[in-house]
């Protein structure tokens, strides 16, 4: 615990933490751009690159970001 009476980890496991989102978040991206591509027109580099271009909505949290990518993917509209 730090003096503000958080957690801190060793940089070891600070490090493996990382690692396990990056590979975590990778993994979810991958099965939207899954699920989407065979039901969309869209080819996985497009569904991509408006996947990265809608997270850089910062006004939006996560989930609404996801959600109204996959709706407007669907629908054809991005």
């Amino acid at each position: 615990m730090n003096d503000d009476c958080e957690l801190e980890l060793a940089p070891e496991y600070s490090q493996m933490l990382f690692e396990c989102r990056l590979l975590a978040t990778k993994a979810w991206r991958d099965a939207i751009l899954d699920y989407l591509e065979p039901r969309t027109i869209y080819t996985r580099e497009q569904l991509k690159a408006g996947l990265m271009e809608k997270n850089d909505k910062v006004e939006m949290d996560a989930t609404s970001r996801v959600n109204e990518f996959v709706l407007e993917a669907l629908g054809g509209d991005l």
